[in-house]
């Protein structure tokens, strides 16, 4: 009844007739309506997920670089670790933990933490002061930086934003944890990631650039097989994902198993 209601030579559409060539070519795909109509076989579409019951070992043992070492930054992966609570307890997409500023992470009596992401480009910086009222946009521009879903960004500067449903009044929306310890474990890994790591990282990107920037997460140093310094870079998706994988790694060791 839509279809004819739209149409140009509505008074000639008989809406029965439509719906019956609708429903005869969901016929001739062999699915019911729903389902994927590229499967014309007619089988419901296969889905990959993750085993939770493996989840616990992950963080667990799947992140120890080094078990040796005394420096919880030697001894394990803790920016994998962290972007995969996020994934895992936190429900994000892959691309979304990168587009995170180091300031849309603030604690909370209640939940441990309360996480938000922000539109990567047109939400406010959420900073005070003269940035106040500036875009993301604008303020990365003062960093020679795009917004990291920009079609001009570099590959190890791009990451996806699948236009997540956000709050339209700032352009947000907060993250929820599965669980309240997800939310706690965050936090304590944030303040020292905060406190330790990322400063010293950013204070080298910044001797290499000129400047500094928003971004949460941060690459640890230098691009295999090249002599520039990736110190304190905005973290990429190609290195999550080889820290993942090398985190899975350790995991099947440990279990003597492969997931």
């Amino acid at each position: 009844k839509k279809v004819a209601e739209f149409s140009m030579m509505a008074h000639v559409k008989d809406p029965a007739k439509i719906a019956q060539k609708f429903k005869q070519s969901q016929e001739a795909f062999g699915v019911d309506l729903g389902n994927d109509p590229r499967d014309f076989l007619g089988n419901q579409k296969s889905y990959l997920d993750f085993p939770s019951e493996l989840i616990p070992p992950l963080f667990e043992f799947g992140f120890i670089k080094d078990p040796t070492a005394n420096d919880p930054f030697e001894r394990e992966d803790i920016t994998a670790k962290m972007m995969t609570l996020l994934l895992v307890g936190g429900g994000l997409r892959k691309g979304e933990p990168h587009h995170l500023w180091f300031n849309d992470i603030v604690p909370h009596d209640r939940d441990g933490c309360r996480i938000t992401l922000f539109h990567p480009s047109e939400a406010k910086t959420n900073f005070s002061g003269e940035y106040q009222t500036m875009t993301r946009r604008e303020y990365l521009a003062l960093k020679n930086l795009l917004p990291r879903n920009s079609k001009g960004s570099t590959k190890s500067h791009f990451s996806t934003w699948k236009n997540l449903a956000v709050d339209k009044r700032n352009l947000s929306a907060t993250v929820y944890f599965l669980h309240e310890s997800y939310a706690y474990l965050f936090w304590e890994m944030y303040v020292l990631y905060m406190e330790h790591y990322r400063p010293k990282m950013i204070r080298e990107y910044k001797r290499n650039h000129g400047y500094d920037h928003p971004f949460l997460f941060v690459s640890s140093g230098h691009d295999r097989g090249s002599v520039k310094s990736y110190a304190g870079s905005p973290y990429s998706m190609a290195a999550y994902e080889y820290a993942f994988d090398k985190a899975l790694d350790r995991l099947e060791r440990h279990l003597g198993r492969m997931i």
